[in-house]
């Protein structure tokens, strides 16, 4: 409500012009989403939680989890004394967040029981960690061929994935946390000895990527060589493309085929318990929004949310000005301080910054990848100079691009093969046209076509030209 009366205490004109910025938006809209963007203060421990004002949220949501917990049969309550002859107990933490919709408002508030995995002991606690991921060139790939070949984009969650699967070792015991009954029936420290896995431990991700993989091939997946999160099956229309991203999975296949997707949602859903936040066709995958325009052939990928964080956190929203026509300077030219003029991480946290910077250049943004490539020079060593490049020539640019037009904050994929050259920012020339027709499983294949023609062109047989 004090947004509307801010807005109706503006002038006639001031309300005017405000309209014509907005566009479509009404004034009282505008308000609304304003307020839907107030940060509300994630708390760090259960005390800070309780004592503050969304306190009922939050222990709601504790509760949820702790049922969670309970009908998974994610441990049994044990005797303290006991577990410690197993050796000693792993430590959690409860973990808070809000949880928000791709427009930026409060979806949910949700609370996770972590444990501590650095309190583990290796070889006694867990055997094996790794667990991979799909890198950012499949995804980009995938979504080439989905704009390419008229695919659609689905997305599934599975809820408390990581509870799901049950651990690989037979003795593991967890300190009782806040919110559980921390005494025994006779009056005696607990313990709870873990059944499944939980989020924290360093073998949660390892093991759901197992059952993952062991369930995608039951179906008649095949891992593609390049990437061994990406599975393809079929021919066709009757192609399907499965990625992992932990416990995100997003499936392309084909618009006209319904009952494929229809299959593969019975098929997951009777082997994993999904999320009630699946909706289908995906429009916000890996904080990443995607827009779908089937009759224009575009799809457009944003990280408004992203860039917005980044421009609050280092005090970059106020910034005003118009955007260079390039993302940085060529004629700018940043040099190596001396001792003295280097600001130290508690005045800028300039590794931070451009850290930041980096990973949208990797995912939504790669127009700033010139500007990032620049900063990050200077890591161990920034002056005033490379604080205000960043200002000026990154952020600023982002902000204003993504407050100026459709354009400007969103990665547009057209259905024209010829204009792909985006999405394989970090590949060779050759490939920006290959990869939008060639198959997932063909992508090695090129990559090595291409180093083995730049090793001949930088090495010329004797005698030829």
């Amino acid at each position: 409500m004090m947004g509307i009366e801010l807005i109706e205490s503006m002038s006639h004109r001031a309300q005017k012009l405000l309209e014509k910025a907005l566009d479509q938006e009404t004034l009282v809209q505008f308000a609304h989403s304003c307020a839907a963007r107030i940060m509300i203060p994630e708390p760090l421990t259960v005390k800070e939680a309780m004592a503050s004002e969304h306190a009922a949220e939050w222990k709601a949501a504790m509760q949820e989890e702790i049922d969670t917990l309970v009908r998974f049969n994610t441990f049994d309550v044990t005797p303290k004394a006991e577990a410690l002859r197993h050796g000693r107990l792993v430590k959690s933490k409860w973990v808070f967040k809000v949880k928000r919709d791709a427009d930026g408002s409060v979806q949910r508030f949700k609370c996770r029981l972590v444990a501590k995995g650095f309190s583990q002991m290796p070889g006694t606690d867990y055997l094996e960690t790794y667990s991979p991921v799909f890198s950012y060139g499949s995804f980009r790939t995938i979504l080439a061929l989905a704009v390419e070949k008229d695919l659609r984009l689905d997305g599934f969650d599975l809820k408390s994935s990581f509870l799901q699967q049950k651990l690989d070792v037979p003795h593991l015991y967890l300190e009782t946390p806040d919110g559980f009954d921390k005494l025994m029936p006779d009056g005696s420290p607990s313990a709870l000895h873990l059944r499944q896995s939980i989020y924290g431990l360093k073998q949660s991700s390892r093991l759901l990527h197992e059952r993952m993989v062991k369930f995608l091939t039951s179906l008649g997946f095949k891992q593609t060589i390049a990437d061994r999160c990406v599975f393809t099956k079929g021919e066709g229309q009757n192609k399907i493309i499965v990625a992992i991203w932990v416990d995100d999975v997003i499936v392309a296949s084909a618009r006209s085929n319904s009952a494929l997707r229809e299959a593969f949602d019975r098929e997951i859903t009777a082997e994993f318990e999904m999320s009630p936040w699946t909706t289908g066709e995906a429009d916000w995958i890996l904080n990443m929004k995607i827009t779908r325009d089937w009759d224009k052939g575009t799809l457009h990928l944003s990280q408004p949310a992203a860039i917005e964080k980044l421009a609050t956190q280092f005090g970059l929203t106020g910034i005003d000005g118009r955007a260079p026509h390039v993302p940085m300077s060529p004629t700018l030219k940043l040099t190596k301080p001396s001792d003295e003029s280097i600001i130290p991480a508690s005045e800028f946290d300039y590794q931070s910054a451009v850290g930041g910077l980096l990973y949208l250049s990797l995912t939504a943004r790669p127009d700033v990848a010139y500007s990032v490539g620049t900063l990050s020079r200077f890591m161990a060593c920034p002056a005033q100079e490379h604080v205000d490049a960043f200002g000026i020539y990154t952020v600023r640019r982002t902000t204003a691009l993504r407050t100026r037009g459709e354009r400007a904050e969103r990665l547009i994929l057209p259905r024209t093969r010829h204009h792909f050259k985006y999405s394989c920012i970090r590949e060779k020339t050759m490939l920006r046209r290959k990869i939008p027709t060639a198959t997932v499983e063909s992508s090695a294949r090129i990559v090595m076509q291409i180093l083995q023609a730049t090793r001949v062109h930088a090495n010329p047989p004797r005698g030829s030209e």
